[in-house]
């Protein structure tokens, strides 16, 4: 079911009626009224004209026990909605000290409904609908409960890092401090769903919210928070999943996708949801999920992975947030610092053939002659790396990457490449890469496997390479499209692009995919500790950040708005007035047809200027370069399909062609070739009413005297069936020319060193091998036995009589493990463990102190910022709590402020572990 957003935001029709409050109050209150399931003429549920000591209430709502819930106070369809406000306010008010309790209050003059819960300090807000009597009775009660979010105490068996309590604690803070729209942009992997998770628990607790909407964009998405999260952290809390209208009204959780809630939007209340969490979506939330939030009256929270940068600037405000300046902001870089993500390294590999091109002459011989028999140019075939696999199938290109790849990738102990997925650049390009596999490597069954939206049973497939773990099938995975953003396979290591991606946002989706966490993803136990990225492609520059494209090519769309501006200045340069007049409507009837959005609100005083055709009454202007100024947006323009625009770009091209008295051999061929693929379908009834005049436009006199006017009814005839015509491949060249990698440059992300060991160290592994022949603890932890008391007493006595001093705190000095126990020590000696990393340990510390305590999103922070320091500095005092550091992020006397005494005290003794 499709809404308001589908309003044209350039045709204005004001209402000007000069209703009394009455007539409003019959025409359009009731209405709204009876809308939200009230009964107008029931005395039990509404009462008009309720007195109230001297004044008169224009509406109240009852509750059963007859005490009001809700005050509706009325004015004229002229007036505002709000100049009631004070005076029903003074009506809750009275009746609060005869009822015991304040009612809420709504405003409205029929065209607008305002919710003012007065009880909350909180402004009156615009909502949709009024709120039903389940609805106001729940919200009652729910006040009478309330205890402030920020006093619960986090659940940490739900949410246990740091970002995510300080993520919830912000959320927090700021429903006490009455927002109620919050934007959480964190990075993919950081546990966006658990935190959400985290949140609902807190606002259960605390009481703020009874009824929870899980909203996602996909179905998957929605059965996961249904089954995956709901179920593990809500077991006993009333669920239901929002499949058709029949929804249990009773649940308290619920899971639902977009699209169904558009469907049903009007079944639902503006106050039958009291939180809606909206989870990652890449869509403008001015479309389809601006109705959605704007039909519901309750907090909204958004999770989102999108980079900072690349959140629109309309998301902030629908957020109520500065620019760049979410609730919340947790990016992939703190992420890889704390080791909650992996890093990436990146390889950029090309060939020969990408570096310098494939000239026409170097085709094979037979090409060249076919060339020659056709009467081609070889000169023409000059082929650039982008039109590799696109306009040329060279052969051993894909020979190229597939070797480098199989020499380069990480591999398993068989020596042959784990988890990894090729983006490749269409079907052919992907079948082309596998069937090279297949050549290379005749032994490796199965090795590759292409995943498609365009293969059978691509589900299936998908399933098998995210399952299978230690046979050879399905080791690689070569997509296109279907594998770039949501799917989850951890142990994936290689990422390889053979394809140039012009989306940075949809690049960072890309790579983000893939640095999730994954341990035993090795043989021996080892972890992931990062991916590799092998790029064929130069998406990559050499600091590691993603590589624009060099293009400047325009869609469709607006090259079809430049070809009309373009027709309008030879029009007024020919002095043709009717065509002039014609073509300058079809460009304001372009724009006319424009839906709101961000980008055209900010061109909105030019889009007025134009459609009131000032720019062609003002000599001061140039009509043309204002015109020209709206291209951008031009690319909004959906009136007609992207077949029927490509369509009709060439004939507006082959118009401009005419009047310019070009020649137009070329234009002609490809349009007849169009127009012959269109005939060649004329078996579809469509086609088939058209067949005499598709015969026409084929013969050679028809093109002898082509004109203006032929080509406007061609447009006219055809550009609606244009989607009928039978494709036909586009010839691509075939070549096995001779190809290899002759550049290679490695790129690392970050600074990733392990610790070194002294001499002291070495030291202390040789007293390990010389006492292990007599002590029976070394020779217990050698056989991996448990150790008992009497075991770590012979132990401490042992490395005490050695000359070096051998201490557990010497040997935290020496590796800077400053709460590592002395086993651990000599099981990390003999090869029998791993140790932590210093920013692991500090890490694991925090996090333990952080879920001990309840602190506040400040306090957090703060302590992040410590951690920071510690990390990086490897020793911390109470000065450096005075420091820039930490001034510039909280002011002056900021450790006093945020801390009291006790919990100072007990901030110090948390830093001292590590003053070694």
């Amino acid at each position: 079911m499709k809404s308001g957003f589908e309003k044209n935001y350039f045709i204005y029709s004001p209402l000007k009626m000069n209703y009394l409050e009455s007539d409003t109050r019959g025409l359009y209150i009731d209405k709204k009224l009876i809308k939200s399931w009230y009964n107008v003429e029931n005395q039990n549920q509404i009462i008009k004209e309720y007195q109230i000591n001297n004044l008169f209430a224009d509406y109240v709502i009852l509750d059963t026990d007859n005490t009001i819930l809700a005050v509706i106070e009325a004015k004229k369809y002229s007036r505002s909605a709000r100049d009631g406000q004070f005076q029903a306010l003074d009506y809750a008010q009275i009746l609060e000290t005869k009822q015991g309790y304040r009612p809420f209050i709504f405003l409205s003059n029929g065209k607008e409904i305002y919710f003012y819960n007065s009880i909350k300090n909180e402004s009156p807000r615009l909502i949709k609908s009024f709120h039903t009597i389940q609805d106001l009775r729940k919200l009652k009660e729910l006040q009478k409960m309330q205890v402030k979010p920020t006093s619960i105490k986090i659940n940490t068996d739900i949410s246990w890092r740091h970002y995510q309590q300080e993520a919830i604690k912000r959320v927090a803070e700021w429903i006490e401090a009455g927002k109620r729209e919050f934007l959480l942009v964190m990075a993919t992997w950081t546990w966006k769903t658990r935190t959400s998770m985290w949140l609902i628990d807190v606002m259960l607790k605390s009481n703020q919210v009874q009824k929870v909407l899980f909203l996602t964009d996909r179905t998957a998405l929605r059965d996961q928070a249904f089954d995956d999260w709901f179920w593990v952290y809500f077991k006993s809390t009333p669920k239901s999943k929002i499949e058709t209208w029949n929804t249990d009204e009773n649940a308290r959780l619920y899971s639902a996708t977009y699209q169904t809630m558009i469907n049903y939007l009007d079944k639902f209340s503006s106050g039958f949801f009291d939180l809606i969490i909206i989870d990652e979506v890449h869509r403008s939330i001015y479309w389809e999920w601006k109705v959605i939030l704007e039909h519901f009256d309750c907090y909204k929270v958004w999770l989102t992975a999108t980079p900072l940068k690349f959140v629109d600037r309309s998301t902030y405000n629908a957020f109520w947030c500065d620019d760049e300046n979410p609730t919340y902001y947790y990016w992939y870089d703190e992420a890889v610092k704390e080791w909650f993500l992996v890093p990436y390294k990146v390889l950029i590999a090309r060939t020969k053939f990408q570096i310098q091109w494939i000239k026409g002459f170097e085709l094979p011989k037979e090409i060249l002659e076919q060339l020659k028999k056709e009467w081609k140019d070889p000169e023409e075939y000059n082929f650039e790396w982008t039109e590799i696999w696109n306009k040329i199938d060279n052969k051993d290109t894909n020979r190229a990457i597939v070797k480098e790849f199989m020499e380069q990738s990480y591999k398993l102990e068989d020596w042959l490449p784990w988890k990894t997925i090729i983006f490749a650049m269409n079907q052919k390009h992907a079948e082309n890469i596998q069937t090279t596999f297949e050549e290379l490597y005749p032994n490796l069954n199965n090795f590759s496997v292409v995943i498609t939206s365009s293969v059978e049973k691509n589900d299936e497939l998908l399933r098998d390479f995210k399952k299978l773990k230690t046979e050879k099938k399905f080791r690689v995975a070569i997509s296109v499209d279907m594998l770039d953003t949501w799917v989850d396979v951890p142990e994936l290591v290689n990422l390889v692009f053979a394809r140039k991606v012009f989306s940075e946002s949809k690049f960072w989706q890309m790579v983000g995919r893939w640095t999730r966490l994954c341990p035993w993803v090795f043989w021996k136990a080892k972890d992931k500790e990062d991916f590799l990225i092998i790029d064929f492609a130069l998406n990559f520059d050499e600091t590691h950040t993603f590589k624009e494209p060099n293009i400047n090519t325009l869609w469709l769309n607006q090259r079809y708005y430049e070809s009309k501006i373009e027709l309008l200045k030879l029009f007024e340069n020919r002095s043709d007035k009717k065509w002039f007049e014609k073509t300058k409507k079809e460009i304001i009837s372009m724009i006319k047809s424009l839906k709101e959005n961000d980008e055209i609100i900010n061109k909105k005083d030019l889009i007025k200027s134009i459609l009131e055709e000032n720019i062609f009454d003002n000599i001061a202007l140039n009509p043309y370069e204002e015109l020209y100024k709206l291209t951008p947006v031009m690319r909004y323009y959906d009136t007609e399909s992207l077949e029927e625009i490509r369509f009709l770009v060439k004939w507006e091209n082959l118009k401009i062609s005419i009047l310019k008295e070009e020649n137009i051999d070329k234009l002609r061929d490809s349009l007849a070739s169009d127009i012959n693929a269109l005939n060649s379908n004329n078996h579809l009834q469509a086609v088939e009413t058209k067949k005499d005049f598709l015969k026409q436009c084929l013969k050679k006199d028809f093109w002898d005297d082509i004109d203006i006017s032929k080509i406007e009814q061609i447009q006219k005839e055809l550009s609606s069936i244009i989607k009928y015509k039978k494709i036909n491949e586009k010839d691509i060249v075939i070549s096995d020319l001779k190809d290899e990698v002759i550049e290679r440059r490695r790129i690392q992300y970050g600074d990733w060193k392990q610790m070194e060991s002294d001499k002291y160290w070495k030291v202390f592994v040789d007293q390990i091998e010389y006492f292990a022949k007599s002590s029976k603890a070394l020779q217990k932890i050698k056989n991996d036995e448990i150790l008992n008391k009497e075991d770590l007493e012979e132990l401490d006595k042992l490395f005490k009589q050695s000359e070096y001093n051998i201490t557990v705190t010497n040997l935290r000095r020496t590796l800077h493990r400053p709460t590592i126990d002395f086993v651990s020590f000599i099981k990390f000696a003999l090869w029998k463990t791993t140790l932590p990393n210093f920013e692991e340990e500090v890490s694991k510390v925090f996090e333990s102190y952080l879920n001990e305590n309840n602190f506040s999103s400040n306090q957090i922070r703060f302590l992040q910022i410590v951690k920071s320091v510690l990390i990086t500095k490897k020793h911390i005092t109470v000065e450096d709590f005075y420091s820039d550091t930490f001034e510039k992020s909280f002011g002056m006397w900021a450790f006093e402020r945020l801390f009291k005494q006790k919990e100072q005290e007990k901030v110090m003794e948390l830093v001292e572990k590590f003053s070694l």
